[in-house]
């Protein structure tokens, strides 16, 4: 039921507001990764937005296997949905849940293989770089879950929690080896930094969110605009008319309630 409803995952239509301001190239996003890691400040885009685009899935797909890097998409895209409670006609944010978590599981098992000594012994520079770029985007993924189905006391809750940090600085520890090997600029002590606080996406204030980009294929779509800085960007809260319409879009936002934001 659920591999189905991923079908309808409108994954080739996504569009970033801030794509024009992105350098689509591994090294640049490698190195912008890093920059946002060593930096304090928040970026003007959005890392899930960026990972989760159809340019991104250009990129790697010929570096890693096609299908790995449609299911990373797919996960990424997925999960972030669920999270910030977008759904429609067609997928509930449950779904989106479901589907992220799934093609998640898939995903780990690949990145097991990639990452093992005998596998990374023969990448090249760009194999790496896209290794550190899905790495990364993957401790988001991870961070961004909840558990399936409402578990059903506080130990429950503590032990799917205390698995998730683990997964997420297992995974740390990767981003931390395959930038040392880059020569990426990590910072001085960042690198226990990125160890510690990747479950909670390093601390990261979200801006974030899905919506409905503007296009003819919508039906009953209003306006929904964010006061703000500059920087923050009016978006198009919609219904669309079916699945083959939607064309999601990524927009920074006024923040208003923690939690639901992206990063």
């Amino acid at each position: 039921m659920i591999e189905a409803k991923s079908k309808l995952l409108p994954i080739t239509g996504i569009s970033l507001a801030f794509a024009s301001q992105v350098t689509w190239n591994l090294e640049s996003l490698a190195n912008d990764v890093v920059d946002w890691l060593n930096n304090p400040l928040n970026s003007k885009t959005s890392k899930v937005g960026t990972l989760s685009s159809p340019e991104f899935f250009n990129l790697i797909k010929t570096t890693i296997a096609e299908r790995a890097g449609f299911i990373f998409q797919r996960m990424i895209y997925a999960i972030s949905l669920a999270y910030t409670q977008v759904g429609d006609d067609y997928l509930s944010a449950s779904d989106m849940h479901q589907i992220g978590c799934m093609a998640g599981h898939g995903f780990l098992q690949f990145l097991d293989e990639r990452l093992k000594p005998q596998s990374l012994k023969s990448c090249s520079g760009n194999d790496l770089r896209t290794l550190f770029l899905i790495v990364f985007g993957t401790i988001l993924a991870v961070s961004y879950v909840g558990p399936i189905g409402s578990p059903s006391n506080s130990e429950q809750q503590s032990q799917f929690k205390a698995m998730q940090n683990h997964l997420c600085q297992i995974l740390a520890h990767y981003l931390i080896y395959l930038g040392s090997h880059l020569k990426l600029p990590i910072a001085s002590g960042t690198d226990q930094f990125i160890l510690e606080a990747a479950p909670t996406r390093w601390n990261k204030r979200g801006f974030f969110s899905w919506g409905p980009a503007k296009s003819e294929g919508f039906g009953g779509t209003s306006e929904s605009y964010y006061s703000g800085s500059e920087d923050e960007f009016a978006t198009n809260i919609g219904q669309n008319s079916s699945p083959s319409h939607y064309e999601p879009s990524l927009h920074p936002m006024k923040l208003r309630h923690e939690g639901y934001f992206l990063v």
